[in-house]
């Protein structure tokens, strides 16, 4: 590609530097920035041109005044700003809006989709944002064996002498009444009281996420229930 087909007309430097004349040694720092804005501009013109050597870019006219350097400047803050809490956001929040999203024949499918295990894994995970994630896939949980039919939650559907629901509750859940972590267990503890209700068994239902007396009865006793159901 020919140097004069890859340029990108930018700003006159002349332009910005005519600004320069009546500021005071206060301003300066804001005209720089408004310098790196414009390099910033021109560069990206330059990024998202055309391969075509000989296509017409666009140009970027300059400030008129500081005013006008300072609208760019926040405009660009602003872009900056969404980029950066785009970037913060953990992908987990999204693949549990994904679960949520599901229909009973998506729900059905077994592979390439969010489990109701990865949503265990996230809730008691203690790295995870409580609020965006943890609790998010608690409620997503709920959702699932309450309204959007996982199969993997359900109390109708057998695997072996017992349901689902049971099979799933044993393997993914009761362990973690045992957690270091207290908003794991508390997260649990409240998960399998919506799942199951009480349970009519003293060491179950007496459990609590404060009271480490209370653990290893609950998590002896749950194998016992849930074989009947």
């Amino acid at each position: 590609m020919g140097r004069r087909g890859a340029e990108i007309d930018s700003p006159p430097t002349s332009a910005v530097l005519k600004l320069l004349g009546p500021c005071t040694m206060l301003a300066m720092p804001r005209l720089l920035a408004a310098l790196l804005v414009l390099a910033v501009l021109a560069l990206g013109l330059q990024a998202s041109a055309a391969p075509d050597p000989e296509a017409a870019a666009p140009k970027v006219p300059a400030p008129k005044n500081l005013r006008e350097v300072g609208d760019r400047l926040d405009e660009l803050s602003v872009r900056i700003a969404k980029i950066v809490e785009e970037a913060r956001k953990d992908p987990d929040t999204a693949r549990i809006k994904l679960y949520t999203s599901y229909t009973p024949d998506q729900m059905k499918k077994t592979r390439g989709r969010v489990r109701a295990e990865d949503l265990v894994r996230w809730m008691v995970d203690p790295k995870k944002n409580f609020t965006t994630v943890r609790q998010a896939a608690q409620r997503a949980l709920q959702e699932g064996a309450q309204f959007r039919g996982d199969p993997e939650l359900s109390r109708g559907e057998k695997q072996g002498s017992r349901s689902k629901r049971a099979y799933f509750t044993e393997k993914h859940l009761i362990k973690h009444l045992g957690d270091d972590d207290r908003l794991a267990r508390a997260l649990v503890h409240d998960l399998l009281k919506k799942l199951w209700g009480t349970t009519g068994l003293p060491e179950i239902d007496r459990y609590s996420p404060l009271n480490d007396k209370t653990w290893r009865p609950a998590i002896k006793k749950w194998p016992k229930f849930l074989k009947k159901n």
